[in-house]
C-alpha cells in the first residue's frame, strides 16, 4: 500500500491538458495519515453487492463479509444498507460504455467531438489507420461490442444513450448520500473468484460471457467517477478474492488509509507468482 501511496503523490494532479481535471487536487502526500488506522470510521457494505442470481459465489461472498468483520474488529463501525441504484449502474454503463467507447474510441478514433482539451491529430491519425489496417486482430468481445453499439445507434440515433447518461445524476446523487453516512463504502470487487480463460475456439457467447461478467459490482465507480480500491482478502479455492473501496470524490487519502489498515491486520499483502517471477529477476 505504500507503493501506490508513493505512486498517487507522483502522478496526482490535473495535466494542463485534460478540463476533466479541473478541480483534481495536486500536492498532496497520500503516505501521510495511512498508518492513522480505521478505528471511529464508519464503514458501508452494499447488500445489493452480494448474492446476485446466477452470479454470485457464495464462497467469494462469504471471504469478503469476513473481511469486513476484521474491519469492524480493527475498531470501525460496519453496517450493511440498501442501495438499489448499485444494481441499476450496471445497466446504466452497459449502455453508456458500449455506444459512448464506440462512438468515441472507434468512430471517434479515440478522441470523438465536443472534447474541450487539446487533442492530438497525429493520434487521431494513427489510430485511424490501424482500424483500416488492423481491426481483424481485435478481440471477440470488442467485435462484439462495436456491432451491439452499432445496432442500437443506428436503431436509437443515440436515444439508449442519453437516457442512459440521464439517469447517472440518480446514481451519483445516490453514492453520495451513502457516503454522507459513511466514510468508505465495500463491496465484493467480482461477484466470484478468478475463472479459466476460455480457449480460442471456444463458442462466442461463452467467450464474451468470461469477458464481461466480471464487472456488475464495479460498474457503480465507472459511472460515479468515485475513486474505488480493491484490496484481496483471501483464496476462494485457490483463486485470489478481492473486496473494493469507495471513497469520496477525491479522497483516495482515506482509500489508502483503510487499505493500509487491512494490510497491517493480515501482516502484508502476498505477490502473485508474477510478481515474485519479476521480483526474483
Amino acid at each position: 500500500m505504500e507503493d501506490l501511496a508513493t505512486f498517487l503523490t507522483v502522478i496526482a494532479g490535473p495535466d494542463g491538458k485534460d478540463p476533466r481535471q479541473s478541480h483534481a487536487p495536486s500536492g498532496i502526500d497520500y503516505t501521510d495519515g495511512m498508518d492513522d488506522g480505521i478505528e471511529g470510521l464508519n464503514i458501508g457494505v452494499f447488500a445489493e453487492g452480494f448474492g446476485w442470481d446466477g452470479l454470485s459465489d457464495p464462497v467469494s461472498d462469504a471471504l469478503v463479509e469476513a473481511a469486513v468483520g476484521r474491519l469492524a474488529d480493527a475498531g470501525a463501525t460496519v453496517e450493511t444498507f440498501s442501495m438499489p441504484e448499485h444494481r441499476d449502474a450496471l445497466h446504466v454503463w452497459n449502455v453508456i460504455a458500449t455506444d459512448g467507447a464506440m462512438w468515441q474510441m472507434i468512430r471517434g478514433n479515440g478522441y470523438g467531438m465536443n472534447y474541450r482539451g487539446l487533442f492530438d491529430p497525429e493520434q487521431i491519425g494513427h489510430t485511424l489507420r490501424g482500424w483500416k489496417t488492423n481491426a481483424a486482430l481485435t478481440s471477440k468481445t470488442l467485435k462484439f461490442v462495436v456491432l451491439c453499439a452499432e445496432h442500437t445507434i443506428g436503431r436509437t440515433g443515440g436515444a439508449a444513450y442519453a437516457r442512459a447518461s440521464n439517469v447517472r445524476p440518480q446514481i451519483n446523487a445516490a453514492v453520495d448520500a451513502a457516503l454522507s453516512r459513511y466514510d468508505v463504502l465495500c463491496y465484493p470487487t467480482l461477484p466470484f473468484s478468478a475463472t479459466k480463460i476460455p480457449s480460442s475456439d471456444a463458442p462466442i457467447d461463452e467467450y464474451v460471457a468470461r469477458a464481461l461478467e466480471m464487472i456488475p459490482n464495479t460498474a457503480v465507480s465507472n459511472v460515479t467517477g468515485n475513486p474505488d480500491l480493491t484490496i484481496p482478502v483471501a483464496a476462494g479455492g485457490g483463486m485470489p478474492v478481492g473486496m473494493s473501496i469507495i471513497g469520496r470524490q477525491y479522497d483516495e487519502r482515506m482509500l489508502v488509509r483503510v487499505g493500509r489498515a487491512y494490510e497491517k491486520l493480515v501482516g502484508g499483502f502476498a505477490l502473485s507468482p508474477m510478481a515474485l517471477a519479476r521480483t526474483a529477476g
